[in-house]
């Protein structure tokens, strides 16, 4: 099996990890970045593969835990995780956005009435 490998993703990854000022990190950012984009076309993202790598970017801008790993697989097994939950949140998002679902779930965000409340028979 041929594996990608991303050089110095681990001391990268334990550098932005947090890091409010991101401008003195951009080689730093740019190895991470690569490794997202690559994670999010591993996981089948689709159309939302540039979206997901954003959103993964920000988690990882807004995170409050450290990274500890030192090795790049752990590394990249770690934003690989990360971006599955992002583009999980996302396809979330877009079904709860479906306008089958108001038809189906009573109550939906649906102005109309789809289905006319019958009282059950006794």
């Amino acid at each position: 099996m041929n594996f990608v490998t991303h050089t110095g993703l681990a001391s990268a990854l334990r550098a932005v990890l947090g890091v409010k000022d991101s401008r003195r990190f951009v080689h730093e950012w740019e190895i991470v970045f690569r490794a997202l984009t690559h994670q999010a076309r591993l996981q089948g993202a689709g159309d939302f593969a540039r979206d997901v790598t954003q959103a993964a970017a920000i988690r990882i801008m807004r995170a409050r835990t450290p990274f500890e790993g030192t090795e790049d697989g752990r590394a990249f097994k770690y934003l690989g995780t990360l971006v599955w939950r992002v583009y999980m949140d996302m396809v979330d998002r877009t079904r709860r956005r479906d306008p089958m679902d108001s038809i189906v779930l009573p109550g939906g965000d649906d102005d109309r009435d789809p289905i006319d409340r019958v009282p059950a028979p006794d």
